[in-house]
């Protein structure tokens, strides 16, 4: 099987014999982070290219 397979599979069994309300506690924690409000700090920079090769 593929690492990334097992690694579901295992975070799929976990989250099913762990007790609902434990699940649901953190499942609600997750969802909030998601938001995004207008006080967030937006970082303004500049990229760089970087190369292995000699210019």
């Amino acid at each position: 099987m593929d690492d990334a397979a097992l690694l579901w599979l295992g975070s799929y069994v976990f989250t099913e014999l762990c007790p609902p309300a434990v699940v649901a506690e953190h499942m609600k924690e997750l969802a909030g982070n998601m938001e995004v409000s207008a006080q967030d700090e937006v970082v303004d920079a500049e990229a760089t290219d970087v190369s292995d090769k000699p210019s």
